[in-house]
């Protein structure tokens, strides 16, 4: 005979899976380091568990992975950005800006590369971003109706 769980074991099994951690294999050296690994697992078990629970495992892995790579893309925007400053000394922040530098300074054909840079940077994104956002909704929809049929 067999018993089967309740509701309560099953709920209580659910919230005890690992949550992903890309920091776990790396020791925090200084006390910053401690504690901002503290406030992020203080802040991210809670929203694991939240997420989980609102709407399921799978989905919230995605969107954890989402998520880590927006804060990466985001890092990689500011490089133009930061390169400009760096070596040229000017911020560059659109092509309106480039139009008030001189023709024959190179700083404007640089202006021009940095603000295009960052165009492209974020058509990739937003395509990207698009792209998986959509497959991933298609991918729940076709799972929702193969189970519903």
């Amino acid at each position: 005979m067999t018993s089967e769980p309740n509701n309560t074991e099953v709920a209580s099994n659910e919230f005890e899976q690992e949550i992903p951690d890309p920091l776990a294999n790396k020791e925090a050296n200084t006390a910053a380091g401690k504690f901002v690994k503290k406030v992020i697992f203080s802040i991210k078990e809670p929203m694991y568990f939240l997420a989980i629970s609102l709407m399921g495992e799978e989905m919230t892995r995605q969107v954890w992975e989402e998520v880590q790579e927006t804060i990466a893309y985001a890092l990689i925007l500011q490089l133009p950005d930061l390169i400009g400053k760096l070596l040229l000394g000017l911020h560059f922040s659109s092509f309106e800006v480039c139009q008030d530098i001189s023709p024959l300074n190179v700083n404007r054909y640089a202006c021009y590369t940095i603000v295009g840079s960052d165009f492209l940077l974020w058509i990739s994104i937003a395509g990207t971003v698009l792209g998986r956002a959509s497959g991933g909704i298609l991918k729940s929809f076709t799972k929702s109706k193969k189970r519903g049929s």
